[in-house]
């Protein structure tokens, strides 16, 4: 069993570990397992398609949707079967980077290499068709809604861009290759991670969420930013690869990995202060925030074997060790109702709003909201909610006394 960096009580309580009244959850993570696609549900794997991987999952009550890439260029799978191809157009490769689901629809970014021109392109796919709009973009890596608004990561070969229902928001020059990894949306602040990728311009695409140039002592030039509203809110560090982001109650996380050592590990951010979670070769390839515990997944150990792991507070609480296999998403519901992290996919729209609020894509027994007085106003069991009669100001959503989300009301 390799040697594992554990870390303190005190660190623990750096991610804020909570809740003694927090039910027992499901894990579910996405990855490859012995070079075939697979979903772990509470450690136990389920391969689901052979010579694939699971990049990208999204998980809304009792269905569980994933996205990879596959031998036809890319898939979209629901509970385990193919809902969608990803197969037009000609192309070299196809790497899945991230999904989304609004209502019925299912949202996808890749990032693939033309081989005709070997130039990278950036695609997004709503219900396995390619979509018309980033036709400039270099890569996707990220997406989210709110509201109705999409938003979406990535970079064109110029510069990182925020697009915004498909046109620049914000936008960062590097002088070497810029690069936007992911981006959330919570209250109407839009949060995003990245910065510089690359040294000395050689660094061009992002393969398997790393740097593809093989010369990482040559090109070690990166740093790595959280901004808000096209400002720098955290500066991570000089040199890390900084892949996921996630926003809740206020906190705002980061995963990815750094040089120490002479090797890259494993690290999570907590409002721009980081801690190293291995002290093995590893990466931290997917987060998420659940009752205020932090989960991360990713991998750990030596070419060509390496393991899936997951953290969850910065402490290793399970890995694979049979293979090839590497964690790249993560997911966390409540096993007892099915109810996804609201907080993720901003699933309650409008925000504000002034008559009706919509809490999509979950099931709960009800859901109750408070005035700043702690006061219960409104009570609902339907997922439309008339907050109508409700005074301007801010107040405080709780799906069945579990999820919680800050909501304005705007007249």
């Amino acid at each position: 069993m390799k040697k594992l960096y554990k870390l303190s009580i005190a660190v623990a309580l750096l991610f804020g570990a909570t809740s003694a009244n927090a039910q027992n959850p499901d894990v579910y993570v996405g990855g490859i397992k012995n070079n075939q696609a697979a979903i772990w549900k509470n450690e136990d794997p389920t391969v689901i398609a052979n010579g694939d991987d699971v990049s990208a999952m999204v998980v809304i009550g009792d269905d569980v949707y994933a996205a990879g890439k596959s031998q036809g260029g890319g898939s979209v799978w629901k509970n385990n079967e193919v809902l969608f191809t990803l197969s037009e157009f000609d192309f070299y490769d196809r790497f899945v980077t991230s999904m989304a689901i609004h209502g019925d629809d299912v949202y996808v970014t890749t990032n693939e290499m033309s081989s005709s021109d070997w130039s990278f392109i950036g695609r997004l796919w709503i219900n396995g068709v390619a979509s018309d709009d980033y036709a400039d973009a270099a890569e996707l890596s990220g997406i989210c809604f709110d509201g109705d608004d999409i938003y979406v990561a990535g970079r064109t070969n110029e510069e990182a861009v925020i697009w915004k229902n498909g046109e620049p928001l914000y936008t960062y020059t590097s002088s070497v290759t810029g690069m936007f990894t992911d981006v959330k949306v919570v209250d109407g602040d839009v949060y995003y991670i990245g910065g510089d990728f690359g040294g000395n311009g050689k660094c061009t695409a992002i393969k398997d969420r790393e740097c593809l140039n093989v010369n990482h002592e040559n090109n070690r030039d990166l740093s790595i930013n959280i901004w808000k509203n096209g400002e720098v809110l955290y500066t991570l560090a000089n040199e890390a690869y900084g892949l996921t982001l996630a926003v809740s109650n206020g906190t705002v996380y980061a995963s990815g990995q750094v040089p120490n050592s002479s090797i890259f590990k494993a690290i999570v951010w907590v409002n721009g202060e980081g801690t190293i979670i291995s002290d093995e070769w590893s990466g931290a390839q997917g987060m998420c925030v659940h009752n205020d515990n932090v989960y991360v997944t990713g991998f750990a150990g030596n070419l060509p074997e390496l393991d899936t792991f997951i953290w969850k507070d910065g402490v290793l609480t399970t890995f694979t060790s049979d293979g090839y296999d590497m964690g790249y998403c993560i997911e966390v519901v409540d096993g007892s109702t099915g109810i996804e992290q609201i907080d993720n996919y901003s699933a309650i729209y409008p925000n504000p709003a002034d008559s009706f609020i919509t809490i999509e894509g979950v099931r709960f027994e009800e859901a109750v909201i408070y005035n700043s007085s702690g006061q219960v106003v409104v009570t609902s069991r339907n997922n439309t909610i008339d907050v109508s009669s409700l005074e301007s100001g801010v107040y405080l959503l709780k799906v069945d006394n579990n999820l919680t989300r800050n909501i304005v009301i705007r007249h």
